[in-house]
């Protein structure tokens, strides 16, 4: 029997589940399932699971995330069976409805009998079709009986009723208090607190096992009325001094004590401690976290000896699961904190680093560039003879001085603006640039240089060029850079042609060459600083990596575009497009 809320009022909706008959439910009528005492599973027309309730997960110890989409039969121990010992063939919708008995492994590894009966689900609106289980734990009145206490008197089922509401009632505030919580040590103190008044438990506490050390600890304690505390003095307790305890957590077994005077020789170590804080019986459950058993949570009575009823152990396995979850998540945290705070700190030192490094470079360029200015001056000098006269070899001697100085020069020049960008401080004056100009300078800057390795260096520039606003000093820039770079990587006897023409209301440029090219998947990475092909063409042809970077950078000051692409089977080909006098004028206010 529940209730269903339509349209402002309550309806009674009743099925016999022993009959297994159909049952009409609409998707708000989940919240019915979730507060039944006993356990539930929702599965659809094909036995995947969809959902299993707060009671479920007390007695087996799995919660929807761990269930979710797997096939009934999977997480079964055995086929399933009816009453008459009969097998069921979960594949066809035709098999027996009503109860029937199978075992189950339970999360924490322990084998239970259990009942299940079968309802259908039909939802009103035809989008559902499926069948609730309602789970029965057999394992503690059949193999354990003996074991734990019943709880029944003349009014045994109307008591047990009673106490079931209570427990489910404290497994709902446990799960809810448990799933992300703010403060997971006052969310584990409070569980325990309910879990122990529920029980009328004298403590309930939590230890936690630590491996490096090989000790164990209570981490979480509560105690009723006036029973004292004993978490300050359970404090790294080797684990070798607990073998019996130790190997009965390890495989996943309960420890039940009835009566700590009555312990078997072998858990003597055991039962000093439990002496020395006056418990006389005791109920634990191991802890896992991330599938390892961490530590166990368990309920002790100083006040008198006893078995604790299955009930207990329910409410106990919860705690235990809900807790393991719950200092998993903050474990996860804590690693994840502590990863961010590891890569807060080396971003912070690659900053200092960066900035180090720029100021390293931009110092060093102005150090450069001083003592190469009376290099080229008198180089420049000596070339016009005007000292005196020069004969062949001395000629040709301070040429190879002036060229190279002048290489020197332009590398210099890079890494004076590769540290203004880099600190933010390069400053650009635009003023009206015919383009034509500034090829051809650019072509005779670098014709000794292509003159050296037979290559061609031709310009095609289609119909006059409009005028556009740039720097006067890093637009002829980037023409060296790209001719630089195509003269480097284009062999003996090439061929290199620069192209100019009007397009879209700005220039369009074009630098190709017939070198050896640019693999396709390096051309997504060739403007980054510092990026070589490969380390065989830095050494063979020598270069930083900074001149297509730079290129890029002032291409995008000027308000462009710059890309590359392959010409036909062999060299590359460097697209630019520069706005008209116009348009640069509006990116510039855009962006200044």
């Amino acid at each position: 029997m529940y209730f269903e809320k339509e349209a402002g009022k309550v309806n009674m909706i009743s099925c016999d589940i022993q009959e297994g008959k159909s049952v009409s439910t609409k998707h708000k009528c989940i919240t019915v399932f979730r507060e039944m005492p006993v356990g539930v599973l929702l599965t659809n027309s094909d036995y995947c699971i969809e959902y299993c309730n707060p009671a479920f997960s007390a007695i087996m110890g799995f919660q929807n995330e761990d269930l979710y989409g797997l096939p009934m039969e999977d997480v079964l121990c055995c086929s399933l069976k009816d009453d008459e010992n009969n097998r069921m063939d979960m594949a066809h919708a035709d098999y027996p409805a009503d109860e029937f008995t199978c075992r189950w492994n339970t999360k924490l590894n322990l084998e239970k009998q259990i009942r299940c009966k079968r309802a259908e689900i039909d939802l009103d609106d035809g989008s559902f079709k499926g069948f609730a289980w309602y789970i029965e734990d057999l394992t503690f009145s059949f193999e354990q009986k003996g074991m734990f206490c019943d709880e029944m008197n003349e009014n045994g089922s109307q008591v047990r009723f009673q106490r079931q509401m209570k427990i489910a009632g404290a497994i709902s505030f446990i799960s809810s208090i448990l799933v992300a919580p703010e403060n997971v040590d006052e969310a584990i103190v409070s569980s325990l607190q309910r879990t122990g008044e529920v029980t009328g438990a004298s403590r309930a506490y939590l230890f936690r096992f630590d491996y490096d050390s090989e000790t164990m600890s209570n981490t979480h304690e509560w105690c009723a009325g006036e029973v004292e505390p004993q978490k300050d003095v359970l404090q790294d307790l080797p684990l070798d001094m607990f073998p019996w305890w130790m190997a009965k957590l390890n495989h996943g077994e309960i420890i039940h004590v009835k009566e700590v005077s009555s312990m078997p020789a072998e858990a003597a170590a055991e039962k000093e401690i439990l002496e020395m804080q006056d418990i006389n019986s005791v109920l634990v459950l191991p802890l896992h976290i991330f599938g390892k058993v961490a530590g166990f949570v368990g309920l002790d009575d100083v006040t008198e000896t006893g078995e604790w009823s299955m009930e207990d152990v329910t409410i106990l396995s919860t705690v235990a699961n809900t807790m393991g979850s719950a200092l998993g998540q903050k474990e996860i945290e804590i690693k994840l904190n502590e990863r961010n705070q590891r890569l807060e700190k080396a971003y912070n030192d690659l900053k200092k680093v960066e900035i180090m490094k720029d100021e390293f470079i931009s110092n060093l360029s102005h150090e450069l560039r001083t003592p190469l200015y009376p290099i080229q001056g008198y180089s420049d000098i000596l070339l016009e003879e005007e000292i005196g006269p020069l004969n062949q070899k001395q000629k040709k001697s301070l040429s190879a001085i002036a060229q190279n100085s002048k290489k020197l020069g332009s590398l210099i020049d890079s890494l004076l603006y590769m540290g203004s960008v880099l600190a933010g401080k390069t400053h650009y004056h635009f003023e009206k640039i015919q383009m034509k100009n500034v090829i051809d300078n650019a072509i005779q800057h670098y014709l000794f240089d292509a003159q050296k390795k037979n290559i061609e260096i031709s310009k095609e520039i289609i119909d006059e060029l409009p005028m556009i606003r740039g720097d006067v000093v890093f637009l002829p820039q980037l023409l060296y850079k790209l001719i630089d770079n195509a003269i480097k990587f284009t062999p003996q006897e090439g061929k290199i042609t620069i192209r100019c023409f009007e397009k879209d209301d700005g220039i369009k440029l074009e630098v190709r060459d017939n070198g050896i090219g640019i693999p396709e998947e390096n051309i997504e990475d060739i403007f980054n600083v510092f990026y070589q092909v490969d380390g065989s063409s830095t050494r063979r042809y020598g270069g930083t990596g900074i001149g297509l970077h730079i290129a890029k950078k002032i291409v995008d000051a000027h308000g462009g575009r710059i890309w590359i692409g392959n010409n036909g089977k062999k060299g590359t080909v460097v697209h630019i497009f520069l706005p008209g006098n116009n348009n640069t004028a509006e990116f510039l206010q855009a962006h200044v």
